[in-house]
């Protein structure tokens, strides 16, 4: 299980320095949607949580609202 750095960022990451792109980035001000860097590609994809789902960026993963909690941003 791979360890999960804090982004200094919680908007759209600049995918010409992200390595891993299977990587998911939560938007602080959305957490209906998460953003991905495919690979070669420059700007990234932004996703959509299903129906009744929010995103958790430690999770790597949409889960259900009821699951769903407000994390603290990471701060430097």
């Amino acid at each position: 299980q791979q360890r999960y750095h804090g982004q200094d960022i919680y908007a759209e990451p600049e995918c010409s320095i992200v390595t891993d792109h299977s990587r998911m980035f939560r938007d602080i001000s959305d957490p209906t949607h998460y953003w991905i860097c495919p690979e070669g590609q420059e700007k990234a994809d932004y996703i959509q949580c299903p129906d009744n789902y929010a995103f958790m960026e430690k999770e790597q993963k949409c889960v259900i609202w009821e699951e769903w909690k407000w994390v603290e941003p990471y701060t430097k």
